[in-house]
């Protein structure tokens, strides 16, 4: 998606400075074209990619502890430690094979 928005709104602009003859006045000064017209814009678009990245992250970790809370039902206060001693667990898990 990002690929397609993108990449429509670069070609279209680089068809305006063709039109414009301003891909030709980096010619004549003796500028590449490749280098201060599409590298700069194809680094702005790797960047902003890999932000767009970290909100996803974030939302899904949220999301995902919401769910984990509010509808599988864990307990949010055990702080990653399983409830119950030792042995209650061995018996739970000694009575799963029996």
């Amino acid at each position: 998606m990002i690929a397609a928005v993108s990449g429509t709104a670069i070609v279209a602009d680089l068809g305006a400075s063709q039109a414009g003859s301003e891909l030709e006045a980096l010619v004549v000064m003796g500028l590449s074209n490749l280098l201060y017209v599409v590298v700069p814009r194809a680094f702005a678009l790797m960047l902003m990619t890999a932000l767009y990245n970290f909100p996803m992250l974030v939302f899904t970790m949220v999301a995902s502890y919401l769910v984990a809370v509010a509808v599988v039902g864990v307990n949010a206060d055990a702080g990653g430690h399983a409830s119950g001693s030792r042995q209650q667990r061995q018996d739970d898990t000694d009575d799963m094979f029996d």
